[in-house]
């Protein structure tokens, strides 16, 4: 006798999202539970599902139950994503599982200068101990439907790149937290910079993961921020250098070795026990080319796989391309000028379909959704692989509400959500908004398994509840600490 189960995609997915078109529910298993010998229960896994369906040779007329306890996906990630339902669900011969719920990932690209304390005239202000503190706004949300912070620049290459003979080194960026604010510590005598970075790193971990919130490093340059722009004299300088460190480490008659690269990038914060819970790269600048494409792309593996030996991810910021919108060609037509930028034919959205990699398409104004398309077409990205960006581009103010109007779209199109840029806490109602909407009946953040794009493993998991054990011992009033997380006894 045949049991079958047969699975469905969620109502109003667009059909290049759709689960059953792009991978066929690939390595997705059941784990189900029934009475065994003894009255003791036993739970096992069926499938995988080939084509949206699971067939067994099997006959469970005489079982009292035969339930649904979880559903897990292995790939596209190193991490599975993992579904368990509230209460087991009744499995029958024939029956259509409704749709599985799925997380989509929330996150915040965040000025560091953002998080810090700041006093009536908008300046960042020292505690008794010479620290900087987490903003109080901040400290109070709980960050609802928030699943990670990605700090805009936080660490990059040393000179020591450009030496005569050379050495992969990372160190502090220079404009972390600001050129500004270091320029006036490195007046005080007084003040250590690099302790001062070391806490403030700290304090912005502690702080989110008590909330259930992870956070991502960046390492961040782009030579379009010039003077004419507004930018300042001194970041200006300091954004040239970092221009012509990371082109030397690209170079590709230079040969330096992208696992050296990992290993300084990801040791740097592993030797600080800084737990990070991923990395996530702009490269902006103007002399890369394709020419460059082959070293980044070992770049990035390198690095996603460092960071994925403990369950944490490379996002890096992708062109908004639209290419087969404005050139008036079929979606998915390859892209050339003018709908990209000549330095992002170095880094295109294809790099995420490796293994926990995200792109995140600075999508900022029109034509969102046409670069939703174009990394389902043309790059055969994954949605697991792709947040779609809303924010502030090119001289336009996207508000907090264009979050909320984008998310059911985003839904249908099964992708995550960026938002360009955090600056008050008073975008945490629009996050909650826009959550409610894109993750209605899916797990909040900080669950098993979730959310596709870059689900989080026991080891996450474990990070975040020693941050809230600590944070609850310490009984402040003024920070917003989380539930426990729950982790299943059968996680890898």
């Amino acid at each position: 006798m045949t049991f079958t189960i047969k699975l469905s995609d969620a109502p109003g997915t667009t059909a290049l999202a759709k689960e059953s078109t792009r991978t066929g529910w690939r390595d997705l298993e059941l784990q189900v539970r029934y009475p065994g010998p003894g009255g003791t229960d036993v739970t096992t896994r069926i499938g995988p599902a080939v084509n949206g369906q699971i067939d067994l040779d099997l006959d469970v007329s005489a079982l009292s139950r035969f339930e649904l306890v979880a559903a897990r996906q292995s790939g596209p990630h190193a991490e599975p994503i993992e579904w368990r339902p509230a209460a087991p669900i009744a499995l029958t011969s024939g029956m259509t599982l409704p749709p599985i719920p799925e997380r989509l990932r929330i996150s915040a690209w965040t000025p560091a200068v953002a998080l810090i304390t700041k006093n009536a005239q908008g300046q960042a202000v020292f505690d008794a101990s010479d620290r900087f503190t987490i903003d109080a706004g901040i400290r109070a949300s709980p960050c609802t439907g928030l699943d990670d912070v990605s700090v805009i620049t936080t660490v990059f290459l040393t000179g020591d790149i450009l030496d005569a003979s050379p050495t992969i080194a990372v160190d502090w960026a220079g404009d972390f937290p600001s050129v500004e604010l270091n320029a006036i510590i490195r007046s005080n005598p007084k003040l250590d910079l690099d302790a001062i970075r070391l806490d403030l790193l700290r304090q912005t971990i502690a702080t989110f993961h008590a909330k259930r919130v992870q956070v991502f490093a960046g390492f961040y340059v782009d030579t379009g921020n010039t003077i004419a722009l507004g930018s300042s004299a001194a970041q200006d300088a300091l954004t040239k250098q970092h221009a012509a460190r990371l082109a030397e480490l690209l170079d590709p008659a230079k040969h330096h070795s992208m696992a050296a690269f990992a290993q300084a990038l990801v040791g740097f914060f592993d030797q600080r026990k800084l737990e990070i819970d991923g990395i996530w790269f702009d490269f902006e600048v103007a002399s890369l080319t394709d020419k460059h494409a082959p070293r980044l792309r070992e770049l990035v593996i390198e690095v996603a796989r460092a960071l994925g030996a403990t369950g944490r991810y490379l996002a890096f910021a992708s062109a908004h391309d639209q290419s087969g919108n404005i050139q008036s060609k079929p979606p998915g037509t390859p892209p050339g000028a003018p709908a990209m930028l000549a330095h992002f034919f170095s880094h295109p959205s294809s790099l995420a379909r490796l293994p926990n990699v995200i792109t995140r398409p600075m999508s900022y104004d029109s034509g969102r959704f046409n670069s939703v398309t174009q990394c389902y077409g043309h790059y055969q990205v994954l949605p697991h692989g792709l947040q779609i960006a809303v924010g502030v581009g090119n001289g336009k103010p996207n508000v907090d509400s264009d979050m909320v109007a984008a998310a059911p779209q985003i839904r249908a199109n099964r992708c995550g959500l960026i938002h360009w840029a955090f600056q008050s806490s008073a975008t945490y109602a629009a996050y909650a908004k826009t959550d409610a909407i894109m993750n209605k009946d899916a797990p909040p953040h900080g669950t098993f398994g979730q959310p596709i794009q870059g689900p989080l493993n026991r080891q996450r998991l474990q990070v975040m509840q020693a941050a809230i054990t600590a944070a609850r011992a310490k009984n402040d009033k003024t920070l917003s600490v989380a539930d426990d997380v729950v982790i299943p006894d059968d996680a890898p």
